[in-house]
């Protein structure tokens, strides 16, 4: 799907994720929606180091309470049965705190450059990526989780560059709306869940 810049940020979603939602689930994706807002506008009200290092610190303290800690160390088991426990808790609190410092920088990213002087990230061999826009030809990037996974997005259709990007969709949709907008503030224009 070829947009061109004048083009609005395309939304979709799974409808059948919103269909089988019970009216507590829509009830609770509301109260978790008041506390994204909340920690969003925390988020924006800080600098982009400071919202990075209060995201980061934040995660390390709520992520250890939820099911998701005890999976990543049992997935981190299962792949290193010869490592420490300490190592292995070390890791997910690495993970906690990486997402934490993802979250927070969110809300910073359209206004943080990617390239020129003044540029938040080093981007390597970007001429590759002129190369792909300039052939006409259709290109497949595949990424990992490393650090700030946003950033090497954003270097992409900031160059610009035409892409639709695949993402997991979060659970609540409220949510997954709030992430995508995010997302077409700093350059998506196509966002496609998988499902």
């Amino acid at each position: 799907m070829m947009t061109t810049p004048q083009d609005p940020p395309a939304y979709r979603r799974p409808r059948d994720l919103d269909a089988r939602a019970t009216p507590l689930r829509q009830i609770a994706w509301g109260a978790e929606l008041f506390g994204w807002n909340i920690v969003w506008s925390m988020f924006k009200a800080r600098s982009l180091e400071d919202a990075s290092d209060f995201g980061g610190w934040l995660l390390q303290k709520i992520g250890p309470m939820t099911s998701a800690h005890k999976v990543a160390l049992r997935n981190l088991e299962i792949a290193f049965p010869d490592m420490h426990r300490d190592e292995r808790e070390a890791i997910a609190m690495q993970s906690w705190d990486s997402l934490g410092r993802t979250s927070g920088e969110m809300p910073h990213l359209a206004s943080m450059p990617v390239y020129g002087p003044d540029a938040r990230a080093n981007v390597f061999n970007p001429e590759r990526l002129d190369a792909v826009r300039e052939s006409g030809r259709g290109a497949v990037f595949v990424s990992g989780h490393f650090s700030n996974w946003e950033v090497m997005v954003s270097a992409i259709c900031n160059r610009p560059l035409d892409c639709l990007i695949t993402y997991r969709a979060a659970n609540n949709p409220y949510i997954d709306r709030r992430i995508t907008d995010a997302r077409h503030a700093y350059g998506i224009k196509v966002l496609a869940p998988k499902g």
